[in-house]
């Protein structure tokens, strides 16, 4: 399960949670990286991933990335 927190309240501001199913996922494998596109409203396509620092969504100079009501994001997951 995946839930992004948009940088609102930490008592809210969080996405539903996204449930992923991974073909051929190897028992014992470990999820690593979260990565894909934020297309925000304004139509600008920011590329995104957990890579620069684990946790939170960031830009490829690792600036956090706002979510904001109306941005389209599309995520995928890759394994090690």
């Amino acid at each position: 399960l995946l839930q992004i927190h948009g940088g609102a309240d930490v008592r809210g501001g969080y996405t539903d949670a996204k449930l992923f199913y991974v073909p051929d996922f190897d028992e014992g494998a470990l999820i690593e990286d979260v990565y894909g596109s934020i297309e925000k409203v304004n139509g600008t396509v920011i590329e995104i991933s957990n890579t620069y620092n684990g946790y939170s969504l960031t830009d490829n100079d690792g600036k956090e990335i706002e979510v904001k009501e109306g941005d389209k994001i599309s995520l995928a997951l890759s394994e090690y």
